[in-house]
């Protein structure tokens, strides 16, 4: 009985001792520290590997052999005597995704190292670049550089063929369709271009003057105009060129202190900017609005007509009783409408025009 307790015993040790973890394993001869320059990078861009290689007393080891690689990409680089190592991955067109870079280091005495990393590509996938990413493998070069008779005799071949050829197809055609869309956003750009070339060719024939604010055509304008609401179009008139004067003042000031051009154009059209609010409030002040307005209380006008008047400054219009007149802005525009006569100012960092 103890004979035969002694053999399984023995015979369990010896199943156990494989098992058991040497205790002088064999590290890697090399540490390598690696890291990517541009570890975040869009299509079209090559990411960057550095790094160094030392051993395990950390003392940098010179004049190692590194090779880097990512997906089908292989690229060869050796350390300098201070054992730092720098190579470029030269496959830009990558899908957006995550790559993984492995490193190897070797010595010309056989002593080795391993380190991997990762690098990131950003944007959105489209189905040129996943076509793309398939068509680059060396499985993918293969059947697309060979013939279909090198596979008559192999039905596996054969379809792997069929399969990277049809791929192939298909990424012309998504190619092409790329191209087109590209073309059409380049014309419509090129078009933008000719029609802001021909307005300002416009603009500089016509030759707009300041000064339609003053003068004899100013003054007969304003002489042939509705005494009821002569006053009305000359505050309004007064209003629009005193909001200019603001703004360009505003310009002049951003400009002596310091301000970019660009800063300086927004604040002049925040300040020609007339909101539908500054166009009531400034009905509201006219003596033709202030006059209505005490008539009304006066005569106890009834609710009906006092919400139809309301709804007329909700409209930037005044109504009197043989005249109708509406104030509306466009960008840069400004239209005043008298019983149906348009007068048109147009509005610039120059000054204000009344269109013809």
């Amino acid at each position: 009985m103890f004979i035969k307790s002694a053999i399984i015993g023995i015979i369990t040790i010896l199943a156990i001792i494989p098992i058991i973890p040497a205790s002088n394993a064999e590290l890697w001869d090399l540490i390598i520290l690696v890291d990517i320059e541009n570890g975040t990078i869009h299509p079209g861009q090559a990411p960057t590997v550095t790094g160094m290689v030392v051993n395990h007393a950390s003392s940098p080891v010179g004049f190692v052999q590194i090779h880097i690689r990512s997906g089908q990409e292989s690229v060869f680089t050796n350390t300098d005597e201070n054992g730092h190592f720098k190579a470029t991955l030269s496959d830009a067109n990558r899908v957006p995704g995550t790559y993984i870079v492995n490193i190897v280091g070797k010595t010309s005495d056989g002593k080795t190292g391993i380190a991997t990393t990762q690098f990131q590509v950003k944007g959105d996938l489209t189905r040129t670049s996943i076509l793309e990413e398939k068509l680059s493998t060396a499985e993918a070069r293969k059947y697309l550089e060979s013939d279909a008779s090198d596979f008559s005799k192999d039905p596996i071949g054969t379809m792997l063929f069929n399969h990277y050829q049809k791929l192939h197809q298909e990424f012309l055609k998504e190619v092409e369709a790329s191209k087109k869309l590209k073309n059409e956003q380049v014309f419509i750009e090129q078009q933008k271009a000719i029609a802001k070339e021909l307005r300002d060719k416009a603009i500089e024939e016509f030759d707009p003057k300041i000064g339609i604010f003053s003068g004899y055509k100013y003054d007969d304008y304003i002489k042939n105009l509705n005494p009821e609401i002569r006053d009305t179009i000359v505050n309004q008139l007064n209003f629009t060129k005193n909001l200019f004067a603001e703004a360009h003042l505003a310009r002049e000031q951003i400009l002596a202190n310091g301000g970019s051009e660009e800063e300086a154009r927004q604040a002049f059209i925040e300040k020609i900017t007339i909101t539908k609010e500054s166009l009531d409030n400034f009905e509201k002040d006219t003596p033709e609005t202030i006059e209505n307005s005490t008539s009304a209380e006066q005569n106890e006008t009834p609710l009906e007509e006092t919400q139809e008047s309301e709804d007329q400054n909700e409209t930037s219009q005044i109504g009197t009783d043989e005249s109708d007149i509406k104030i509306s802005v466009d960008g840069k525009k400004i239209f005043v409408n008298i019983n149906g006569t348009n007068i048109e100012f147009f509005v610039n960092s120059t000054g204000i025009y009344q269109v013809d």
